[in-house]
This record gives C-alpha cells, sequence and structure tokens, in this order.
C-alpha cells in the first residue's frame, strides 16, 4: 500500500466517510461525485487535522470542492516538512566568509 499525500487522504475517505470508490482522480467533485455534505466535508477537514497534525483554517477548508484540490492543500501545508520535490530548483545559500565571526563560532574559545 502506498503511503502517498493522496493514498492517505483516500483511505481517509474510505474508512471514515465509507465512501466506497476503489480509485479517486484529481476532478473528482466531493459534494456531486462522492456524495458528501457540507457536514462531511468538515468532518474530513478534522480528520485531515488528525492524521497529518496540522490547523486548517476556514478558507482552506472552502477550498475543498474536489479531490485533487484537498491533495494540494495538504501537500501545501507538509511541503516545509516534506524537502525539496522532484523538479524543483534548490537555491543554495551564500556562502559566509570563513574569516567572519559568526563563522567561527568557536573563535571566542581561542581568546580565553
Amino acid at each position: 500500500m502506498k503511503n502517498t499525500v493522496q493514498a492517505r487522504v483516500a483511505n481517509l475517505l474510505r474508512a471514515h466517510l465509507l465512501i466506497g470508490q476503489k480509485r479517486f482522480r484529481s476532478p473528482q467533485r466531493l459534494q456531486e461525485d462522492c456524495h458528501l455534505s457540507s457536514y462531511d466535508c468538515l468532518e474530513l477537514a478534522l480528520l485531515l487535522e488528525i492524521e497529518f497534525k496540522f490547523d486548517l483554517s476556514d478558507e482552506e477548508v472552502a477550498t475543498f470542492q474536489t479531490f485533487g484540490n484537498v491533495v494540494r492543500c495538504v501537500k501545501q501545508r507538509l511541503a516545509p516538512f516534506l524537502g525539496p520535490q522532484p523538479g524543483k530548483r534548490l537555491t543554495m545559500p551564500l556562502k559566509r566568509n570563513a574569516r567572519t565571526p559568526e563563522a567561527q563560532p568557536w573563535r571566542h574559545l581561542a581568546a580565553a
């Protein structure tokens, strides 16, 4: 079983909201295609907060129109913790001058 964000969101929908679909696709609408009520969408938001250990704002929950919106929102919230994604360029920090005091935190020990 995959442990991707998409798979975990799909498992939440299947297990807790009792949606019997085997496969979820990004454009699937939660209310029309998956037959979720607005109460179910709020319950999904609570389940996501518990599963992924973060808080969702009301504005974020309001964007939950499709399965893809939910997965995208979770990925954006987890992005700082997941590290670089494939295909994204990394920017390297500027190298400090080795002679500056902040680059040599042990320097004060040599003076003592």
